[in-house]
């Protein structure tokens, strides 16, 4: 299987045969965004293909020094935003927050759904930047860095808006007593 890199560059030499296994690699991938901000499958599918659109046509400026992935999370994720301010959408959910591995327990599952729903519930409550941002560090499971390029922020002020948004989600979840959320611990901190 050849590498993002490789593909890339047979693209922008005119190759559409790279085009379609770029696209093919990472389809689920720019769905699975789209859906988790719009929820409407009509939607979806415009934002999917205006997504791959915009890629094509902005495949010149990709810069190698950033992952392709982290690059397209940006395109789809901002494309996806562009159709969700077009109905006025003002939170996004995330569906599949956590993805079972074949060895998971069906009690670990439930619980972990159960604590996914609750989280979205307070996420929410608190101001949808900072929700974003808690989102895509630990959902998504992005690094700071891959965050900052995607938020167009410094790696400095996504730490300090992680920091703020976990204290004031923690906050939020101590002042309801949920016990659950609070004995919780997913091992990123």
């Amino acid at each position: 299987m050849y590498d993002d890199s490789y593909l890339i560059g047979r693209i922008k030499e005119g190759n559409y045969v790279a085009y379609n296994l770029l696209i093919k690699r990472y389809n689920k991938y720019v769905w699975s965004i789209l859906y988790q901000i719009l929820k409407n499958r009509e939607e979806v599918e415009e934002a999917y293909q205006d997504t791959f659109m915009k890629v094509y046509r902005s495949l010149e400026q990709y810069n190698d020094q950033s992952k392709f992935s982290s690059w397209l999370y940006k395109i789809a994720y901002n494309t996806g935003l562009d159709y969700a301010k077009k109905r006025k959408i003002r939170t996004i959910d995330i569906d599949n927050a956590y993805a079972v591995g074949e060895e998971a327990k069906v009690i670990d599952v439930m619980e972990r759904n159960s604590v996914r729903k609750q989280l979205e519930m307070y996420l929410e409550k608190i101001p949808a930047d900072e929700a974003t941002i808690l989102k895509l560090f630990y959902f998504q499971e992005m690094s700071v860095k891959e965050v900052a390029e995607i938020l167009e922020m410094t790696e400095t002020n996504v730490k300090t808006k992680l920091f703020r948004s976990r204290k004031k989600l923690a906050e939020l979840i101590a002042k309801n007593n949920d016990e659950l959320l609070i004995s919780y611990n997913d091992g990123r901190a």
